[in-house]
């Protein structure tokens, strides 16, 4: 657990404005929140439902499960090695192409195109990357994975995700 707060002082000891030190505190919150976001760990309080749970309360919040470590989805696109080793894990393949928008068409013709599955994720999943490009990151891989339709939130943070404490 980390502490942050704004600097509001200047480094001759003088102190900021009221305006400077507002400002300071809104930006080390909003850094806060940015992280806190970014994390899985609120999955298992008791509060946490689709990130709101109008029954209760923040103050009826535990503490998360201990053991467990903090994801935050990676920035960039996907490497083509990473959309391999993920053709090999996925068999409902045709659902995640819908959540990355690749057209319906086009997933027939892979389907009539190649005869072995691992093949038709592979080409899907590249499809996908050189249609997108740079918008081809691993967050919106990480969203269509994680898609009630597609639920493989295991390869999603094993993929998409680094670990932190």
């Amino acid at each position: 657990m980390g502490r942050y707060q704004g600097i509001s002082g200047y480094a001759d000891g003088t102190e900021a404005n009221e305006n400077w030190q507002t400002f300071a505190s809104v930006t080390a919150a909003s850094f806060v929140v940015s992280i806190l976001n970014q994390c899985n760990d609120f999955e298992d309080w008791p509060h946490y439902q689709d990130g709101r749970n109008k029954e209760s309360s923040p103050r009826d919040a535990l503490t998360p499960k201990k053991g467990k470590t903090c994801l935050t989805v990676k920035q960039g696109v996907p490497s083509d090695k990473d959309l391999e080793w993920l053709s090999h894990q996925l068999e409902n393949w045709e659902e995640l192409g819908r959540r990355l928008e690749v057209e319906e068409a086009t997933l027939t013709a892979f389907d009539d195109d190649y005869k072995k599955k691992r093949k038709k994720i592979y080409k899907m999943l590249l499809h996908w990357k050189q249609k997108d490009g740079s918008a081809a990151t691993y967050k919106v891989l990480h969203d269509a994975l994680c898609h009630e339709f597609v639920k493989r939130t295991d390869l999603a943070e094993k993929l998409c995700c680094q670990q932190h404490e």
